[in-house]
């Protein structure tokens, strides 16, 4: 189980880290937070995350928008 808890938080390190570029680069191209904001969600949309439960889906997309806001007005 050490090694799934380890998995999962390198998954999410990569994600975040992923959402991170993506907004830090539409920023750098003049996009406004909220289509940032939009892309993002749609891009959870995309990768099927209502496959998960409504709870675990709602917890994702909460972080990919956190994480997205930190990065857009971090650059």
């Amino acid at each position: 189980t050490d090694a799934l808890v380890g998995d999962e938080q390198l998954l999410r390190d990569k994600l975040r880290d992923t959402v991170a570029a993506i907004a830090g680069l539409e920023r750098a191209k003049g996009m406004p937070p909220e289509k940032v904001l939009m892309l993002l969600k749609g891009l959870v949309v995309d990768a099927d995350a209502e496959k998960l439960g409504a709870g675990e889906a709602r917890s994702l997309t909460d972080d990919v928008v956190r994480w997205g806001i930190e990065a857009y007005y971090a650059a």
